[in-house]
């Protein structure tokens, strides 16, 4: 199990204008004017039994693309940021027994502001129209779930059928708007995405979550890039300075 890394930082909610990437941030990436769009759900129950268990199941719908993108995902806390606490989570991992499944998960570790966390992630596909961007509905939903969940989620800490069960009385979290944009720095793939999160006030209020991002092979790669591209946002007043809390916030406000 050898993990990749993605570096992510919060940006400050100015960078956001009536809903689209501002055109300052633009330029300077190189990004295309108007985002692609991508709708975001998890599915979970009323107790949040999954997401206690540090699992996501979530589905996007992506614009111009034929088919949903499931995801399921563990996370495992990383004590330090450091390869001896990126080993102790490969470890929980391995006794976990994902090291049994080849490359069929993947690891990666989601390097943020002031923390790390290991992802393992099982990704599927279901077909869907190219022009649709909003994520199922609950039923449709549920049924994808189950039917392209791998046996790792479905039976769980050796729980038969623990991720079925749950999912067969899962609610929708979600769905969220988001919209991505591409772009380049320093020779790396920039990705900014914008996600209109229903706000702690409710009302038909949304918060502007912006997330931006980008993945390389290597703990030193991931280290320096990491202080170069920290370094470049915030002299231009844009890094917000907390850990990415998209997932979080949506399974709180939903």
């Amino acid at each position: 199990m050898d993990p990749t890394f993605e570096v992510k930082f919060l940006l400050q909610p100015s960078v956001v204008v009536e809903g689209q990437l501002a055109k300052s941030v633009i330029s300077v990436f190189n990004m295309p004017t108007a985002g692609r769009q991508i709708g975001v759900q998890f599915l979970d129950t009323n107790d949040k039994s999954i997401y206690r268990k540090d699992w996501s199941p979530r589905i996007r719908a992506f614009q111009d693309k034929d088919e949903y993108e499931l995801t399921y995902k563990k996370r495992y806390p990383i004590t330090g940021i450091d390869m001896g606490g990126v080993e102790d989570a490969l470890s929980m991992a391995r006794n976990d027994g994902f090291s049994r499944f080849g490359n069929r998960f993947k690891s990666q570790v989601e390097w943020g502001f002031s923390k790390m966390v290991l992802s393992i992630t099982r990704e599927k596909s279901t077909p869907k129209a190219v022009e649709e961007t909003n994520p199922p509905n609950q039923s449709s939903s549920r049924e994808m779930l189950i039917d392209e969940a791998p046996d790792k989620f479905l039976h769980w800490d050796d729980v038969q059928n623990w991720g079925r069960d749950a999912l067969e009385q899962s609610r929708i979290f979600g769905p969220v708007p988001a919209a991505r944009w591409t772009g380049e720095w320093d020779g790396l793939e920039i990705d900014i995405e914008i996600w209109p999160i229903r706000s702690e006030r409710g009302c038909g209020e949304v918060e502007y979550v912006v997330e931006a991002s980008f993945k390389v092979e290597g703990f030193e790669e991931a280290s320096v890039a990491r202080k170069k591209f920290l370094g470049f946002l915030q002299v231009n007043g844009w890094l917000l300075e907390k850990d990415s809390l998209k997932t979080r916030l949506v399974m709180e406000r939903y």
